[in-house]
């Protein structure tokens, strides 16, 4: 593993992407790892304003959340 993620980063590959990769990795292992119970404890959703639709975002206007 350690040879593809110097690959990644060679090949100019976010450290946030090799991060997300080794995760999805090490989670595959399931309880073999041992970043196992970090895993676990991390959310199985989440919902970021940058992936809400433009019928969501304005529902703030009015608010100091949304640039003007």
């Amino acid at each position: 593993l350690k040879g593809v993620v110097e690959e990644l980063l060679r090949s100019n590959c976010s450290a946030n992407s090799v991060l997300a990769l080794h995760l999805l990795h090490e989670r595959s292992l399931g309880e073999s790892s041992a970043f196992h119970p970090y895993i676990e404890s991390l959310p199985r959703t989440f919902d970021l304003p940058l992936a809400w639709s433009a019928e969501e975002l304005e529902e703030l206007n009015g608010t100091q959340l949304l640039p003007r």
